[in-house]
């Protein structure tokens, strides 16, 4: 039985070792994609102002590009590391956009009962919910764990 502890003690620490080297491309990756969002960010901003394009088109796509290549969650994970103030500025930013994706369900849902479909919206919901459960979950879990 010792055997088999100290070979499953050595095969933890081999899997711990490749999981830390497996965390350096993903970490250059996010890195890139934050500096290419904001280098977008500010060429969209200086051809706006040049060209006089329109501002609410221009913030819309830069917005939509920043949450598709995950820049807008960079740029919010590098604020919240500034001790103290850090987690209230993400926090700031962060619940409002939760309460609008929120609201944009609530509303859609409206639209769906009055269409008719019931069933799949219920579905939908049910799915959301266990989702949601899973997440919160899994977050207290990791909170344990640390």
């Amino acid at each position: 039985m010792a055997k088999n502890i100290k070979e499953l003690e050595k095969e933890l620490e081999e899997d711990i070792k490749e999981l830390e080297l497996s965390k350096v491309p993903r970490n250059r990756k996010k890195i890139i994609s934050f500096v290419l969002w904001i280098v977008f960010t500010v060429v969209m901003i200086l051809l706006t102002i040049k060209f006089r394009w329109d501002k609410f088109l221009v913030g819309a796509l830069v917005f939509l590009i920043g949450i598709l290549s995950q820049g807008i969650q960079a740029l919010l994970g590098t604020i919240s590391v500034v001790p103290g103030i850090g987690p209230l500025i993400a926090k700031f930013f962060a619940i409002p956009l939760v309460l609008l994706v929120n609201g944009v369900g609530n509303l859609l849902s409206f639209f769906a009962i009055k269409m008719g479909f019931k069933r799949e919206l219920i579905d939908a919901k049910m799915l959301s919910i266990t989702f949601m459960m899973g997440l919160l979950m899994g977050f207290v879990i990791a909170e344990m764990i640390k």
